[in-house]
């Protein structure tokens, strides 16, 4: 006789959809700033302090979207918080220059909406 075929068990540590979505958004919005900001900033960058100064800030904003998408995969709270964080960098730097404020990308909002209806899901 032949034993029954069991299903594998179901690891408890699986990341639910919701979560995974929103770390691809993260991910998505950290590699399309990483590669923006090098296209846009480089050619502009001179020998100036200040001109290396959006270059810097906008990367970081970047890899903060990129560690936002590991974070969130964790299922860490940290995760909202760092794309909140790569959010306002930015906008810092252009208050400081006297530019107006810019909104998130659309990706950037759906991820946090994504998030924010699944936050209990987060540690």
């Amino acid at each position: 006789m032949t034993a029954p075929i069991e299903p594998p068990p179901e690891l408890s540590h699986d990341v639910p959809l919701a979560l995974r979505v929103a770390a691809g958004l993260c991910a998505a919005v950290g590699i399309l700033s990483v590669v923006g900001a090098l296209a846009v900033s480089v050619p502009l960058v001179t020998d100036a302090p200040r001109t290396w100064l959006p270059l810097g800030v906008n990367l970081t904003a970047a890899l903060l979207m990129c560690l936002a998408a590991v974070f969130v995969w964790k299922r860490r709270r940290l995760g909202v918080y760092l794309i909140v964080v790569a959010w306002t960098l930015p906008n810092l730097v252009n208050l400081a220059y006297g530019h107006s404020l810019r909104g998130p990308s659309l990706l950037m909002v759906l991820a946090l909406i994504t998030l924010a209806t699944n936050w209990h899901q987060l540690h």
